[in-house]
Order: structure tokens, then C-alpha cells, then sequence
């Protein structure tokens, strides 16, 4: 499975600014959209993702998994953050949203909700955190293409 920069970008970025700081460094596994595979089983980072990191000022890693599989308690959350997302939109009865920033606000809702328990812990890291930049990195790929007038002879 192939994860897009974008999304990679954006994800941790909305966390970054909620939290309004930064760590000193930012781990990720071997995702696709951050770490380019080398022949001869080396890695490195693709561009996009060490541009994004020098905006921050974050140093990067790379999580070292030991055994495939061996990520089990991130595939768990993910799961249950599925199920959890679905059975929120079953009680709510309804699957429908008038708008992506009504979807949004219910994710938030649920999310605050979920995290609540966390507070407390977040607390304690909040002035540990280091100052942001003063902008959002762009995250967008800009792509040049050329426009014919339309007409086909």
C-alpha cells in the first residue's frame, strides 16, 4: 500500500499546530511517501519529506521494525479507530453530511471525546515542545502541463 506525501504531510502538520509545538525529532516507518528504498537494502528520505522536516526544524528517524508484523499496536489503533468511526456514524444514524467540514467537526468531536484520557499526560509534554514556524509548510505538488486549444483535426 503506497501512502501520499500529502497525506503524510498534512497529518502531521494538523498535529504539530494543534498541539502548537513541535519535538525535536519525528519518526516514521518506512513509508512510502517519506523513505525511498535503495538497491542493497539502504534507505533514504525522498525530497518532499526532508524539505517538510527542515520547515520544522525536526530531525528525522526511521522506526527499525524487527519482525513484519511487528507493529501491532498501531494496526490495533487503526482498527479500532475504524470500528470506532463506524459505529459513531451507526448511531448517529446517518451516513450522510451536508458538507467535508461537518464531516470534519464530527472526527473532531469524536476524537476530543476519545483523547480525553490522554490530557492530562499532554499536559506534561506541552512546554517541553519547541516553537513553530511561522506558516504551514505547502504540501501541495505543483505540476506543469501544457493546454492545447481543444480542437482535434
Amino acid at each position: 500500500m503506497s501512502e501520499s506525501f500529502e497525506s503524510l504531510s498534512n497529518g502531521l502538520q494538523n498535529a504539530l499546530w494543534e498541539t502548537a509545538g513541535r519535538s525535536r525529532t519525528h519518526l516514521t516507518d518506512a513509508l512510502t511517501a517519506a523513505v525511498k528504498n535503495l538497491r542493497g537494502g539502504g534507505k533514504e528520505f525522498t525530497l518532499r519529506y526532508e524539505a517538510l522536516l527542515r520547515h520544522y526544524r525536526l530531525d528525522a528517524g526511521i522506526h527499525r521494525v524487527v519482525m513484519q508484523m511487528r507493529n501491532g499496536d498501531v494496526e490495533a489503533r487503526n482498527h479500532r479507530l475504524k470500528r470506532g468511526v463506524d459505529q459513531a456514524l451507526m448511531l448517529r444514524g446517518s451516513r450522510d453530511f451536508s458538507s467535508v467540514e461537518e464531516y470534519n467537526r464530527f472526527l473532531c468531536m469524536l476524537f476530543a471525546r476519545w483523547n480525553a484520557g490522554r490530557r492530562k499526560r499532554l499536559d506534561q509534554e506541552l512546554p517541553l515542545l519547541h516553537e513553530l514556524p511561522s506558516r504551514r509548510f505547502d504540501s501541495v505538488k505543483r505540476v506543469s502541463v501544457r493546454v492545447g486549444s481543444g480542437k482535434h483535426y
